[in-house]
């Protein structure tokens, strides 16, 4: 004959333990949720901040303008670039152009 294991805590039916899990689970979600609501709003200072850097009046700006460095119209098609055209920009004009 097999002796029974003892459950765990977390295997446990006393209520208060899966009540306490529970609450724990909760906690490390909101931690979580927390710290993304602080990384989203960080990475939005450094975007208006390189918009700035750049010339740029906004984000949408810099969103734009980095869509046309990569061959991407403004409507998120292909935008054909004739080789040796005014169409295309160095990076290092990027300040210098109103998109």
């Amino acid at each position: 004959m097999q002796a029974k294991k003892k459950p765990a805590a977390s295997e446990s039916s006393d209520p208060s333990s899966k009540l306490d899990g529970a609450v724990q689970s909760a906690m490390a979600q909101s931690e979580a949720s927390m710290a993304l609501v602080e990384a989203s709003a960080a990475l939005e200072e450094e975007e208006e901040a390189l918009a700035r850097q750049l010339g740029l009046d906004s984000v949408e700006e810099l969103e734009i303008a980095l869509d046309s460095l990569a061959g991407i119209a403004e409507d998120g098609g292909t935008r054909h670039i004739h080789s040796g055209g005014s169409c295309q920009v160095g990076v290092s004009r990027l300040g210098k152009n109103k998109w």
